[in-house]
Formats: structure tokens, sequence, C-alpha cells
């Protein structure tokens, strides 16, 4: 959640998608608003990094619709994309997110 501010409002992001000030910080309230805050136990291990494995069960936990990342650990990982699924989680690109938000 740390980074979303942060990737909203780099240039070239604002420059692609073309994003006011005001709709990103809509888009922020928005995002904080339905936002809810989970703990990982550690206890997952489906990912051969030990750092994506606590992100996936912090989606699990959540019980998220989306999983952003731009990790291909996590999208290129077939296997881990339909055990996500059968959870009821997509997982999708930075872009994909962005162009959701449009």
């Amino acid at each position: 959640m740390q980074e979303i501010p942060d990737l909203l409002q780099r240039p070239r992001i604002q420059k692609k998608y073309k994003y006011s000030n005001e709709e990103i910080q809509k888009y922020l309230e928005l995002i904080f608003r339905k936002t809810k805050k989970v703990e990982p136990s550690g206890n997952i291990n489906i990912c051969r990094d030990a750092k994506d494995n606590m992100i996936l069960e912090t989606a699990l936990s959540g019980q998220v619709k989306y999983l952003v990342t731009r990790d291909d650990d996590i999208k290129r990982d077939l296997n881990l994309v339909q055990t996500m699924g059968k959870h009821g989680i997509e997982i999708i690109t930075v872009s994909r997110f962005l162009e959701m938000l449009v």
C-alpha cells in the first residue's frame, strides 16, 4: 500500500495515463477507504521467494480480488496463478491496474 501513492505520482505514469493531481487524490482516497489491514503469519510456502510468499499470504488473508505486481516470479508461475485464481484472486500487472482505474 505504501507504494501506490509513489507509483501514481511518477512522471512517466502521469504522462502515460494523463492523470491530474485531483484524479490521483480521488483514486488514493478510494483505494485507502477500501483497504483492509492484515498481518501475514508466514505459514504459506507456495513461491520460491520467501518475500513473495508473504505477499501471497497477505492477498489470501485479505481476500483480495486482484494482486497487482511487476514480479515475474509471481506473474509467470502458471501453477501459482491458478492457485490464486482458485481463491478468487487475479494476478495483474501494474499497467492493467492503472487501466482499470480509468
